[in-house]
């Protein structure tokens, strides 16, 4: 972009604090978490009370493993995890200006020195197994979640109708089970019959069935059987079998 040397306000302005460069967008998400921690405990309410630094580190960490995790918002706020991470630093940047931060960091250490080391191991292993090409996962592999606020809940109406651990065990067929999993003819899923639906997710939804008949959860080889089963399914296979789980009204999708 050309600029008017003979303009002084572009002269002057060049050695401003770019305060442009920051996306509006940082300031949108992280007005929510503030708006949250505002409504709770009132505005600004760290230059008063103060802070210390370990607090809001451990939550800005939370909140981080969390999203690296796959939740991208808080499921009760709606305010997404990131905008409180930098909800949470800007605090102590805050904090620390006003003169308001307990500073309760641990004694130093040389985590830098430590890092700049571990680069040369790092350089090592990847000249090690240079000849490995493994498959690297992502989100995009994710398998549906169990809701465990929910698990002990659903085990006790389980148990009572004489699942896992009661009189009884409980088929695909019965009709307790088919109240929690919602499979009882998946091929009918969707307007389709049952040989319609895609042999491959028709597999994993049946193993993921068997998986859940064990009362609330079957054995790890059953876990691990349909998840195998999850991660070759190729991407619209996947969300083929994630529509099925909502439409089924599962409490683990």
């Amino acid at each position: 972009m050309e600029t008017k040397p003979t303009n002084p306000k572009d002269i002057v302005g060049s050695s401003k604090l770019p305060l442009d460069l920051a996306p509006d967008t940082i300031k949108a998400e992280v007005a929510l978490a503030h708006l949250e921690g505002a409504l709770k405990y009132g505005r600004y309410n760290w230059r008063i009370a103060g802070v210390r630094a370990s607090i809001y580190k451990a939550a800005a960490e939370r909140h981080l493993m969390k999203w690296w995790n796959g939740e991208d918002y808080d499921q009760t706020t709606r305010v997404k995890h990131l905008a409180s991470v930098i909800a949470c630093a800007g605090i102590l940047l805050d904090a620390e200006l006003c003169g308001k931060l307990t500073d309760d960091r641990p004694p130093r250490a040389p985590i830098g020195a430590l890092i700049e080391q571990a680069e040369k191991t790092v350089k090592h292993l990847k000249d090690l197994f240079k000849d490995h090409d493994p498959r690297h996962y992502t989100i995009d592999d994710s398998i549906p979640l169990p809701d465990l606020r929910g698990e002990l809940a659903i085990g006790e109406e389980i148990r009572a109708a004489g699942g896992r651990n009661g009189p009884g065990e409980i088929g695909t067929s019965d009709n307790s089970l088919r109240s929690h999993t919602g499979v009882e003819n998946t091929g009918a899923v969707s307007g389709g019959s049952s040989s319609e639906l895609d042999p491959r997710v028709r597999e994993v939804l049946d193993a993921k069935a068997e998986y859940w008949s064990g009362g609330v959860r079957g054995g790890n080889d059953q876990f691990y059987k349909w998840v195998e089963l999850f991660i070759r399914l190729t991407p619209e296979q996947k969300d083929k079998f994630r529509a099925i789980e909502r439409e089924l009204g599962r409490t683990d999708s």
